[in-house]
Formats: C-alpha cells, sequence, structure tokens
C-alpha cells in the first residue's frame, strides 16, 4: 500500500496538514492534520510498504511494544483507507 498521488503534506508553521491536489480536490476537500507520528508513518508510505514493516519501524524509532504500535498503525491506516488516500 502507499499514498495515493495527488495527497501532499502541507506544512503550516509547526504544523502538517495532507491536502488533495489537482482533481482529487473534487472528491477530497477537506484537510487531515498530523502530528508527529502520523507525519513519520505517512512518510513511510511515500513508497510501498505493508503494515509489518510500519510496525517495525514504529517499534524501532519509538522504542515500544510492537501490539501498541500495531494498533497505532493500523488505526491510522484505516483511517487513510476510509478518505480514500491510500492504494494498495
Amino acid at each position: 500500500m502507499k499514498i495515493k498521488n495527488g495527497f501532499v503534506v502541507k506544512n503550516v508553521g509547526d504544523l502538517n496538514y495532507v491536502v488533495a491536489t489537482g482533481e482529487l480536490t473534487q472528491s477530497f476537500n477537506s484537510m487531515i492534520r498530523l502530528n508527529g507520528t502520523a507525519r513519520f508513518l505517512w512518510d513511510l508510505l511515500a513508497e510501498p510498504t505493508d503494515v509489518d514493516a510500519m510496525v517495525a519501524a514504529m517499534t524501532q524509532k519509538y522504542d515500544i511494544d510492537a501490539d501498541a504500535a500495531r494498533r497505532d498503525v493500523e488505526g491510522f491506516v484505516e483511517v487513510l483507507r476510509s478518505k480514500g488516500i491510500i492504494e494498495e
């Protein structure tokens, strides 16, 4: 899975927002604010990846257990899927 072309992160001060560009603005006309962890996961999704690889990256970067990392990753991915931002 990875982020669909046409979705980008815009920085406004210290905040990061996901916005649609081009034709996608017709179907996605809102913004999603990313905290630091969500931005880390977003950046992982710039290239094709899977939940297991994202969990491994989370446990390494944030020194958390795999179960907590999996809950966070799966929750984030589900939000992006529900908004049509991820391609499988």
